[in-house]
């Protein structure tokens, strides 16, 4: 699909040159994806946004639920292709499109930060009656999840955390990150030339993400990929992980008081986040927590060692002695405008200072 998706490009943007044919062929190649790969779940007000979420109900009332969280430049439609069918039967399972990703519109970057993001899904389990739940989360989203047993530890009944991100380190792109922040040329490069050029490198940058391990065949397409070259995906993922190493910085001292059941699943040759940078400094804070290393295996885990997942998930869940369930709906005040303080409720137990 990207192919066809970037020669038509080639054909339609050859004359498209200068700031003004560079827009158009944004907005054109964003309503083609958009065509292409339209939302798969249904929206749920929570917080102010319009939240896009999958929910695939248990076996009955009393089944235990889980919460499933992407990674940064992604969708719910990745974690749902690699482990939404193995999932599915075990629990309650609810895949999000987290904000500014997917169809989760986020515009204003009101929860750009992780502290923001784990209340909003604290926010998510209040508005579908639900007590606790166990968070599964990718990258950035094992980093959300991580938040969200610390801010909500009474909201946690545990998690899985797949080659998460925990701790402040250089990736070695804060150039291209400060670049894109900028007000204007920002602002110019998100508009025009961004998406044409992340399209016209996504097979390849998909391929340097699974690195060493090969991409399974049709992933692109199954997962929905080019979602995120987007420019309202690209603002989300651009603003989350500028400030991501301050928010962890905040976060890391309050691991120690995590005092439920976590799995820790990290591969030996990830590049992206790596395992002796955060996964085994998290293991080694966290009393419950249980880090499992993959030898040779790289960031994408959920999709190249799923059993593997499923495994964790399994003994979370068996650790967990109050199943979560739901329970009449929590009463809260109507959710404000996404930018307004009164927005970002919940009852955090800790909650990292904003940076």
């Amino acid at each position: 699909m990207t192919g066809s998706l970037w020669q038509a490009f080639t054909g339609f943007g050859a004359m498209a040159f200068g700031p003004f044919g560079m827009s158009m062929t944004t907005a054109w190649l964003r309503q083609r994806i958009e065509r292409e790969f339209p939302p798969v779940g249904t929206f749920l007000p929570v917080g102010g946004l319009d939240l896009h979420v999958v929910d695939l109900p248990g076996k009955d009332a009393n089944a235990p639920t889980i919460v499933v969280l992407h990674g940064t430049a992604s969708s719910l439609r990745d974690p749902l292709a690699a482990l939404g069918a193995d999932l599915e039967g075990r629990a309650r399972v609810i895949f999000i499109d987290r904000p500014g990703h997917g169809y989760t519109a986020d515009e204003a970057g009101a929860y750009a930060g992780l502290a923001d993001q784990a209340d909003l899904v604290a926010q998510l389990l209040d508005a579908l009656g639900i007590e606790r739940a166990v968070l599964l989360g990718h990258s950035f989203g094992g980093s959300v999840a991580a938040a969200f047993t610390v801010q909500h530890a009474d909201r946690a009944a545990g998690a899985v955390l797949v080659a998460p991100a925990t701790h402040p380190w250089d990736d070695g792109f804060a150039w291209s990150r400060g670049l894109m922040e900028a007000p204007v040329v920002g602002a110019f490069l998100t508009d025009t030339l961004a998406t044409p050029l992340a399209l016209s490198m996504l097979d390849s940058s998909v391929a340097q993400v699974f690195a060493p391990e090969p991409v399974p065949p049709g992933l692109v397409d199954a997962t929905g990929a080019p979602l995120a070259v987007r420019p309202e995906a690209m603002r989300a993922t651009n603003r989350e992980v500028t400030t991501l190493n301050e928010r962890l910085a905040a976060l890391t001292p309050l691991y120690a008081g995590i005092r439920v059941p976590v799995t820790v699943i990290a591969g030996d040759a990830d590049h992206v986040v790596p395992i002796e940078q955060h996964a085994r400094r998290f293991a080694a804070l966290v009393p419950e927590a249980r880090l499992v290393t993959l030898k040779g295996a790289g960031h994408m885990l959920h999709h190249t060692n799923t059993a593997t997942v499923l495994d964790a998930v399994d003994d979370v869940l068996g650790k967990v002695t109050e199943k979560t369930r739901p329970v009449a709906p929590v009463r809260r005040r109507r959710p404000q405008a996404a930018g307004s303080p009164a927005a970002k409720t919940g009852s955090p137990t800790q909650r990292p200072p904003k940076g």
